[in-house]
């Protein structure tokens, strides 16, 4: 819905006009939106940051975002598609703000991408030759734009409420198939988030009666409520030109009572539910009401009664509501009181106590809350920090100096580095051969290391992953697997423990250092039997009950074994977090491994992204399922993932590793996951300066296009 000028309206007979079915996909039972019920607040298109962390102090888990791009257009001095580009930026600003707030976000359409049109709810609109071509080119640029930020897209709402008045009372023919064909081409850019189809007409759920579902399976079906309208708009409509005491007339209308020769109670009002309930009940779809609302100055106990009747009628039904609207016009507004107020007149002031209308609205968004305890396990997901994200790299220390911290935090604009404490090479080095007094000494010369640089990482504002990438025995040669000697010895696994008390002693109260990772990919190798030797589980759960005697407060990060891989994740069973609170799980992203890996260990440099690999075709959606066990493991408990590393090597041919990490990267986004890129200025093979020549171990003159993308992402960071 638009401003108070909006015009509805109220129909009067009832004809309805069967769509042409272009096949239809029941929704599965176990097929639901994510989550699968929101409550929420509808918002214009001009909301702040603030206003979504107080929708969401509110309760509210979603936003129905209004967007509105040929008044932006105008509001600019700009054609529509010239101000296309400044519009995308701003709705991507928008999108950062909810999902900081911690909020899903509805995508409304709510002005077709047409200019000079008189209407969009008259014949001329709807015979346009060129309606495909203009929703496909604005859906398809907003899909892509947004595709970094799926996870926290409930759904596309097509458009809002779509009407032509020449064909009412029955819904807008042209409509349907055209929703069809736009919905064949959002999915050639994202095939997973979930569509929202208004049937019409305008706002009515009258089109739900003799509806037959789209063809896609991930459709939300929706319609607004606002009946009886000359109830809920009292006051709104055709008191331009009337005096103040003329519009007073037309407002005072009751409800329960009767409206224009009606009665209108709780039961006349699920009368028209109906349709919507016999549709959900026979093709099992998520339905979701995306506005209702009552103009504030209706008579107060009225209006408090048709929000509470309309609230039970959702709630009992299971379905999904925006309410209209927060911090658009006033007349909707939950903050301000229940006088009278005309255009043209002062703007009125929010009031400084709830109303009674948002305290019923609150009382309604409390559902959320149990939910979201239900389904997550604790809300919200503990991540170790309080940013948005963390996006930043794995260095080494031992060649990380000043001026590499400034490009990396100052010019890049990296939030976080994962600073490893490693001897010397990985798998193999020093710490193989040294003694346990040997390697507590070198921990010692490590923490002087650090020490030297935190100043300088706080001064930039950079959160610091302290990474243990080398245990005490170090590891078995890389042709018996690389396992940790400290898996067939108690006195280097006591080693261990002792070292994670040493750091936690020394680093708890720091704030820089935001995590210890306390095991860089485990690798355990044969454990011998009745020697008294602990899993890496066990381990690493009496690791952390020993760290939290002394640091109670800051996150451990936990890798599962072998190597950390997203796989491996699977057979690693949670900590109690009652046992050890603030944990964070982490997988390191080199799938498929001989891409990523493709001329480091043999001289073989042939594998294309996206391609052809190992007898399987690897592309975004290839990637996309490699991750799919961090994704239901953070899911099932009510964790945090981190990607600790990932990366490929420079020289995959055809540029392969720009479209592989962007793609990395795009998915980690989706899912809301902090992450690391391998590495910064350690091995010059995972170097994003340098170029694709193997031969060439110089860094280019202009930033490569790896570096670039990882900027780009960088620049979106907070501190």
């Amino acid at each position: 819905m638009n401003q108070f000028t909006k015009k509805r309206f109220v129909l009067t007979g009832i004809l309805f006009f069967s769509c042409l079915m272009y096949g239809y996909s029941q929704t599965s039972k176990n097929e639901q939106p994510d989550p699968p019920v929101v409550r929420g607040f509808m918002m214009s298109g001009s909301f702040t940051a603030a206003d979504c962390k107080d929708a969401k102090a509110w309760g509210a888990n979603v936003i129905r975002m209004q967007l509105s791009p040929v008044s932006f257009a105008s509001r600019s001095g700009k054609s529509l598609w010239e101000a296309w580009p400044a519009y995308l930026d701003r709705i991507e600003t928008q999108m950062r703000y909810a999902i900081d707030a911690g909020l899903k976000v509805v995508i409304d359409l709510h002005q077709p991408p047409f200019e000079n049109v008189k209407s969009f709810d008259h014949a001329e609109f709807w015979e346009r030759s060129d309606l495909e071509e203009g929703f496909c080119r604005l859906w398809t640029d907003i899909v892509k734009r947004l595709l970094p930020y799926k996870s926290h897209i409930w759904g596309y709402d097509l458009l809002n409420e779509p009407l032509d008045r020449a064909q009412l009372p029955g819904v807008t023919r042209q409509w349907k198939p055209l929703a069809e064909k736009i919905i064949r081409k959002i999915r050639e850019t994202d095939k997973d988030t979930w569509i929202i189809y208004e049937p019409g007409p305008g706002s009515l759920f009258t089109g739900f009666r003799g509806l037959e579902p789209l063809s896609d399976p991930r459709i939300i079906y929706s319609g607004h409520f606002y009946e009886p309208q000359d109830f809920t708009h009292q006051g709104v409509f055709n008191i331009a030109g009337t005096d103040l005491d003329e519009a007073k007339t037309k407002t005072g209308i009751p409800y329960p009572g009767t409206v224009k020769n009606s009665y209108w109670d709780k039961a006349r009002l699920e009368q028209l539910l109906r349709a919507a309930d016999e549709f959900q009940k026979r093709w099992n779809v998520p339905i979701y009401v995306g506005e209702f609302s009552v103009i504030r100055w209706a008579p107060q106990e009225s209006a408090n009664q048709w929000l509470r009747d309309a609230l039970s009628l959702f709630e009992a039904r299971g379905w999904s509501w925006t309410y209209h609207a927060f911090r658009e016009f006033h007349g909707w507004s939950l903050e301000h009181d229940e006088t009278f107020w005309m255009q043209g007149s002062p703007r009125p002031e929010r009031v400084t106590t709830d109303t009674e209308r948002a305290k019923i609205i609150k009382k309604g968004l409390e559902k959320n809350n149990l939910s979201e305890q239900t389904e997550n396990h604790s809300n919200p997901v503990y991540k170790g920090h309080d940013l948005p994200r963390l996006r930043g790299a794995m260095i080494s220390p031992n060649r990380f100096k000043q001026e590499d911290l400034d490009v990396i935090a100052g010019k890049w604009k990296a939030n976080h580095v994962r600073w490893q404490i490693i001897w010397n090479g990985f798998p193999n080095g020093p710490a193989d051969r040294a003694s346990i007094e040997e390697f507590d000494a070198w921990i010692d010369k490590q923490c002087e290391q650090l020490d030297r640089m935190l100043p300088e990482l706080e001064r930039y504002g950079v959160r610091v992953t302290l990474d243990l990438h080398t245990p005490p025995g170090g590891r078995m040669p890389q042709a018996e697997g690389s396992a940790m000697r400290m898996f067939s010895d108690t006195k280097l696994q006591d080693a261990f423990v002792a070292t994670w008390q040493k750091l936690a002693r020394k680093y708890k109260d720091v704030k820089t250092i935001w995590c210890y990772d306390i095991l860089n990919e485990a690798v355990e190798g044969k454990i011998p039997e009745n020697k008294g030797i602990l899993t890496w589980r066990e381990l690493a759960l009496k690791t952390s009950k020993e760290i939290r005697k002394i640091d109670p407060v800051k996150a451990i990060v936990i890798e599962p074994a072998p190597w950390g891989g997203p796989d491996a994740l699977e057979q690693f069973e949670p900590f109690d977090p009652k046992e050890v609170p603030n944990v964070v799980y982490s997988v390191h992203m080199y799938v498929p491994h001989s891409f990523t890996h493709q001329g480091v260990y043999d001289q073989n440099v042939n594998l294309v992204y996206p391609g052809r690999i190992n007898g399987r075709n690897w592309d975004k959606e290839q990637l996309r399922n490699a991750l799919r066990i961090p994704r239901e493991y953070a899911k099932k408990h009510g964790v945090a993932i981190y990607i600790g590393e990932f990366g490929s090597i420079r020289w995959a041919p055809d540029n392969s590793t720009y479209q592989y990490l962007k793609d990395c990267i795009e998915i980690f986004e989706e899912e809301g996951w902090d992450w690391a890129y391998h590495a910064f200025r350690e091995w010059q093979g995972w170097s994003v300066e340098h170029g694709q020549d193997k031969n060439d171990d110089r860094p280019t003159a202009e930033p490569t296009d790896r570096e670039l993308l990882l900027r780009s992402w960088f620049e979106k960071n907070e501190r």
